[in-house]
């Protein structure tokens, strides 16, 4: 007998989750107030990559690159994952802390090589950044990128290949014990509730124990600049940007820096310095991209955790409500294994996939919001 599934929000960990959970035979209903991927995870970046400093989201990166491959060879051409490679910058004021972690990354069978700043000419499509001595670099050919929202897409699209029933524009009021409330006053019973809605999932969770989420400003902006480069993505950790290709003489590029709480029903709106902040620092990086124009830009609102990492398990005293949210801002990149990993503890009642860390009772009952904010996708 199939266990019954309701995963509630179809981004990029609602999605991952139902297309595993209905993969390993569950019979999957898939929730979402809007369209499929009409939410956060349609406006990010898209990088994938495992050049990150602690060893759990290291591995949880690894096995999602394997499931965005997967996606790639399925999907046809609805979704491709691009295969560029992942060049790290950092400063000299971290260089203790990234041999350290170099470690492990080899001890987890990355390939990856540390680039001096003047071999970095030698990556295809680095000819042209400019690095200072004292700065380090680390290069590794198996990372990459993708579209977020046609991964997301993709992903939906195997869970309905593994007969999940998807129902876009269906919000929901609120989430109790295996019962889900639909703004209509309809409720939908389930052996299993997943709540994956981002900033809401703690609006969503009725009494009793409540998600220690707060909301963030994510900022992402589509530059135009001189020639056409195709190299890796770069996460330039110095002038504190993060970047890949973005079409014929452009790149798509995030900062991360905008850590203040914003309440999860506003809709936030972009710095209007933000573009030219950005600008800046890649003409810094790249001089020779210069003349660098907006192209366009846009804000939206990511969910955090106290200590930056995932909340994706069952909700502490609930038998039948199950989180999977807190992004911390590279959720997308994570989002495979998390769903996967949760997909097979609610259905097989055990996971292969390590999850240590990311477990909703590490926090007290009523640890609230406005807590400070910490970058996950940072080196401090």
């Amino acid at each position: 007998m199939s266990l019954d599934v309701v995963v509630v929000g179809a981004g990029a960990m609602g999605a991952a989750t139902a297309w595993q959970a209905a993969k390993l035979g569950a019979d999957v209903t898939l929730l979402d107030r809007g369209q499929v991927c009409g939410g956060t995870s349609a406006h990010g970046v898209g990088l994938v990559t495992r050049l990150l400093w602690e060893p759990p989201d290291i591995g949880l990166v690894a096995h999602s690159l394997d499931r965005f491959r997967e996606l790639d060879e399925t999907a046809g051409a609805s979704f491709d994952y691009h295969d560029t490679g992942s060049l790290l910058i950092v400063g000299p004021e971290h260089e203790d802390e990234v041999q350290k972690v170099f470690r492990t990354w080899r001890a987890q069978a990355i390939d990856v090589r540390p680039v001096s700043p003047g071999d970095v000419a030698e990556i295809p499509g680095c000819a042209d950044l400019e690095l200072a001595k004292a700065e380090h670099a680390f290069f590794t050919e198996a990372d990459g990128w993708c579209v977020t929202m046609d991964a997301v897409r993709a992903m939906v699209d195997e869970a309905r290949s593994h007969g999940a029933n998807v129902r876009p524009n269906t919000p929901v009021d609120r989430v109790r014990d295996g019962l889900v409330r639909l703004a209509d006053g309809d409720e939908l019973e389930a052996e299993a509730v997943v709540v994956a809605a981002g900033v809401r999932s703690r609006q969503l969770i009725e009494d009793g124990w409540r998600p220690p989420i707060d909301a963030f400003r994510a900022q992402a902006a589509v530059l135009g600049h001189e020639g056409n480069r195709s190299g890796p993505i770069v996460h330039d950790t110095p002038n504190r940007t993060y970047w890949r290709p973005e079409g014929s003489g452009q790149v798509m590029i995030g900062d991360g820096t905008d850590l203040s709480s914003h309440e999860p029903g506003l809709e936030p709106s972009v710095d209007e310095a933000f573009a030219h902040r950005v600008a800046e620092r890649l003409r810094d990086r790249w001089p020779a991209a210069d003349p660098i124009h907006e192209v366009r830009s846009w804000a939206d609102l990511e969910a955090a955790t106290p200590d930056a990492r995932p909340l994706v398990g069952r909700v502490p005293d609930r038998e039948r409500v199950y989180l999977c949210t807190g992004g911390n801002g590279f959720g997308f990149m994570r989002s495979p294994a998390l769903g996967e990993g949760l997909a097979q503890r609610i259905v097989q009642k055990g996971s292969p996939v390590p999850l240590h860390g990311c477990e909703p009772s590490r926090f007290e009952e009523g640890y609230g919001t406005g807590f400070p904010m910490q970058e996950g996708f940072a080196l401090d």
